[in-house]
C-alpha cells in the first residue's frame, strides 16, 4: 500500500481550517471505479490529517488510461481538430459515427461550453497527420471523458485523414458576484459574446443559488432578507438569461434549462442577487499533497 495525497480528484476547491472541509464539495473522480480507494481522516490535538490510500497499480493504470484531449488548427481551445493522446503520442479521432453526444463529452471534458452541430471538416491546411487512434465513438452524452464511451479498438480502423473529427464548442460559461463584500455574494451576473449581463430571478430559487455557489468555489447559499437584497444597485445593460431551472447538482448554470440567450421578460429591478456562507473554498492549483493543520483546540 502506498500514500497519495489528494485534494478534491478533480481539480475542485478545498479549503483553509478544519471546518471548511465540510463544506467544500469532494468528488471522487473515477479512480474510485478502478482499485480499492478510500478516505482516512485523523485528527490530533494540533493537525488533521486527510490522507487517500491506493495502490501504486492503481493509481498509474489510471493516470495512462484516462483519455487527454485537445482541439487543434482552430481559433481558440474550444474549437478545433480533435486529438486524444494514448500511449504518450496524440493522434486523430475517426468522425465515422461522431455525433453531438459524443461532442458534448469533449466539451465538458475541456471545460467549454456547450457543443454546437456542425458539419465543418478538415482541408489540407487543418487535417492531422501521424496516428489515428480512434473511431466509431459511441457516447450517451453524460459521460465525464471520452474514455468511456465505446468506441473501435485504438488504432485499429481504415481511416484517412480527410475523415478527422472537428469538434466546436462555446466559450466557458463565465459567472460573476458583483457588488458584495466578497466574491461570493452579490448581483449574479454572466459572460456571454464577451459581454457581461444580469439573470432575471423569474423562478429563481435555492437549487440555482446552490449550483452558483459551487460554480463560484463557494459554500453553500444562505437566505437573505428582501430588503437586504434590494441593496444592491440594479444592473444595466443586457439581461441575459431568464427562467433559469436547476435540478441543485449541476457543476455550471449552463448545464441548467433557461431560456435563449437574451430573451426575457423582465426589468433590472428582478436581477438576482446571491449570497454564498463563509469564506471561499480555496483552489488548490496542483490537486495533490495537501494536509491541513490547524492551531490546538483546548480538550473539553
Amino acid at each position: 500500500m502506498t500514500w497519495f495525497f489528494f485534494s478534491g480528484l478533480q481539480g475542485k476547491y478545498t479549503g483553509v481550517g478544519s471546518s471548511s472541509l465540510l463544506h467544500c464539495r469532494w468528488i471522487l473522480y473515477p479512480l474510485i471505479h478502478l482499485g480499492n480507494l478510500y478516505i482516512y481522516i485523523q485528527t490530533y490535538s494540533y493537525t488533521t490529517i486527510i490522507y487517500i490510500y491506493i495502490t501504486v497499480v492503481v493509481f498509474l493504470y489510471a493516470f495512462h488510461i484516462f483519455a487527454i484531449v485537445r482541439l487543434v488548427g482552430g481559433p481558440g481551445r474550444c474549437k478545433g481538430r480533435l486529438e486524444v493522446k494514448h500511449q504518450e503520442q496524440w493522434g486523430t479521432v475517426c468522425k465515422a459515427g461522431w455525433n453531438l453526444s459524443a461532442a458534448k463529452v469533449v466539451c465538458r471534458q475541456l471545460g467549454c461550453g456547450k457543443a454546437t452541430l456542425t458539419k465543418k471538416c478538415c482541408n489540407k491546411d487543418t487535417q492531422g497527420e501521424g496516428l489515428i487512434w480512434l473511431s466509431s465513438v459511441s457516447c450517451s452524452g453524460q459521460e465525464e471523458n471520452l474514455h468511456y464511451c465505446l468506441s473501435g479498438l485504438e488504432g485499429n480502423n481504415n481511416c484517412t485523414h480527410d475523415e478527422d473529427t472537428w469538434v466546436e464548442c462555446e466559450d466557458p460559461f463565465e459567472l460573476r458576484l458583483v457588488n458584495g463584500d466578497t466574491r461570493c455574494s452579490g448581483r449574479l451576473e454572466v459572460l456571454h459574446k464577451g459581454i457581461w449581463g444580469s439573470v432575471c430571478d423569474d423562478g429563481w430559487g435555492t437549487k440555482e443559488e446552490q449550483v452558483v455557489c459551487r460554480q463560484l468555489g463557494c459554500r453553500r447559499p444562505i437566505f437573505v432578507p428582501a430588503k437586504l437584497r434590494r441593496k444592491f444597485a440594479p444592473g444595466d445593460g443586457r439581461i441575459w438569461l431568464d427562467d433559469v431551472h436547476c435540478k441543485g447538482q449541476e457543476q455550471s448554470l449552463e448545464q441548467c434549462q433557461h431560456r435563449s440567450w437574451g430573451y426575457h421578460d423582465c426589468n433590472h429591478k428582478e436581477d438576482v442577487v446571491v449570497f454564498c456562507s463563509g469564506k471561499p473554498c480555496r483552489l488548490n492549483p496542483w490537486g495533490l499533497a495537501w494536509r491541513e493543520a490547524k492551531k490546538r483546540v483546548p480538550d473539553i
